[in-house]
């Protein structure tokens, strides 16, 4: 999408209006992006918390050097928040009503009227409760539950421990045990989300290669209940 169809799309939504419960998608730790007048540069974020029909609270990025926030916003501004929950492209427009710089930049944005989604998902996700094993960057190897696949991706739960330092962009493996001649099957992606639920973080993972064989290996095995 380049700089002028961006626009556009921004000011488009401003005319549409939506039902989606932004509180139940805003989970967090969820990373947005967020852009600010004139909408030709964003900035990353990650959600915090919010006070439903009053209020979001945004942890923004700090340059490295100086310490302030990448791209600081002003009181008042006009803001597109974006972000990406399980293949659903969400959006919306809203307002920075205060921001802060101690102990940490956060921001305070007006709760919005409306939120606008976009299904990006182009392959099918198979439910499924199966333990695999995650292998770290640092090699290092862990249990975790696999509670969804597709053939470029999947979602994970493991324990909180196990992902500490791991930002958007970390490479992963997976190893899954299939029974009967399929026999150990292995992926290898990168993390784009982590989220917290309770005890465990639940981790979105892309996959660095399409895997339509293994999917359709797993359909065969846990969908044998609709030949019954």
């Amino acid at each position: 999408m380049n700089q002028q169809q961006d626009v556009a799309e921004i000011k488009k939504w401003s005319e549409e209006s939506t039902t989606e419960n932004i509180a139940a998608v805003l989970m967090g730790g969820l990373k947005v992006f967020v852009q600010i007048p004139p909408y030709t540069t964003r900035f990353e974020a990650s959600v915090l918390g919010c006070v439903s029909d009053e209020y979001l609270i945004f942890r923004t990025a700090r340059d490295k050097a100086s310490g302030a926030p990448t791209i600081p916003p002003r009181v008042g501004d006009k803001v597109v928040v974006r972000f990406l929950v399980d293949g659903v492209a969400y959006g919306f427009l809203s307002s920075v009503v205060h921001a802060i710089s101690i102990p940490e930049p956060l921001l305070f944005m007006q709760y919005p009227d409306a939120i606008k989604q976009v299904s990006v998902r182009q392959h099918k996700r198979l439910a499924c409760r199966l333990p695999c094993t995650l292998t770290n960057d640092a090699g290092q190897k862990e249990t975790v539950l696999l509670l969804d696949i597709s053939e470029q991706g999947a979602k994970i739960a493991c324990r909180e421990q196990s992902v500490e330092g791991h930002d958007s962009g970390t490479p992963v493996g997976l190893e899954l045990t299939l029974p009967g001649p399929h026999g150990m099957q292995a992926m290898i992606g990168k993390i784009v989300r982590i989220t917290q639920q309770g005890k465990a973080s639940i981790a979105g993972v892309v996959f660095d290669q399409p895997y339509p064989e293994l999917l359709a290996n797993l359909y065969a095995i846990l969908c044998l209940d609709q030949l019954l």
